[in-house]
């Protein structure tokens, strides 16, 4: 399988693990409701004010929310908003999910590098489970600091024609990159070592983030997925460093 095809595959395949792994899903069922929780709260918000929204933008440019041109400004407006919305939304809904859901994360890729042979079995000891969630909880959200300052000028950028294109594709790949990261944890990898790895195995990566873009189509959906992705990061993971 080549690189970009396995990347685009990989949650996939993450989720085909966890239903035959009872106890790797048993790990994924309570970050599962958490992001079913998330995703249900933002598509309300989403397509409940839409509408609404766009009447109170129309009506401060135009005066009015009658008449032809307040009809031809406001239809391009609600697909547009809505796409820029939607992917705002799973920006900041998915960081905020992935706090909550840390401790669990990490532990289920922790099982999966196990179950790929990345990492050797050892016996459960939670202090370091702990110290591991700790400090993923701590680089999570410097993390999250960055990326969401990243993700106010993507969104800007998001209003210029072709540009936003790339904008949400890089916005894509930055989801990406946090559901390896549990692999790359999991592994003790240094900074340097993952981006060396990831830059590397470019193909994958972008792969990894036209798969996420996919799901975009089904508001939520990428929140939904989360879980199968991060035991897809550890496959991703095993491919790249050539271990079957």
């Amino acid at each position: 399988m080549s690189g970009f095809a396995a990347g685009l595959s990989f949650w996939v395949r993450g989720w085909g693990l966890l239903l035959t792994q009872r106890r790797l899903l048993m790990l994924a069922i309570v970050p599962f409701l958490i992001a079913v929780t998330i995703a249900g709260v933002f598509t309300w918000i989403l397509f409940g004010h839409l509408a609404s929204w766009v009447e109170m933008l129309v009506t401060f440019i135009l005066g009015t929310t009658s008449g032809f041109w307040s009809q031809l400004l406001y239809y391009p407006l609600v697909v547009g908003g809505g796409l820029l919305l939607l992917v705002s939304c799973v920006f900041v809904s998915y960081f905020a999910h992935s706090i909550l859901a840390i401790p669990f994360y990490s532990l289920l890729a922790e099982r999966a590098l196990i179950l790929n042979g990345l990492k050797v079995d050892r016996s459960f000891m939670l202090g370091v489970w702990l110290r591991t969630s700790l400090r993923m909880l701590r680089v999570s959200v410097i993390k999250s600091i960055l990326f969401l300052s990243l993700g106010v000028l993507l969104f800007i950028l998001s209003f210029i024609p072709v540009v936003n294109i790339i904008a949400i594709f890089l916005t894509l790949m930055i989801l990406a990159f946090d559901l390896l990261d549990y692999s790359f944890e999991g592994m003790e990898y240094g900074l340097r070592e993952r981006l060396g790895l990831i830059w590397r195995n470019r193909s994958t990566w972008a792969g990894m983030a036209l798969a996420l873009g996919l799901t975009l189509f089904i508001p939520g959906f990428t929140l939904v997925i989360a879980p199968g992705a991060v035991v897809g990061g550890t496959l991703v993971l095993q491919e790249i460093l050539g271990k079957k």
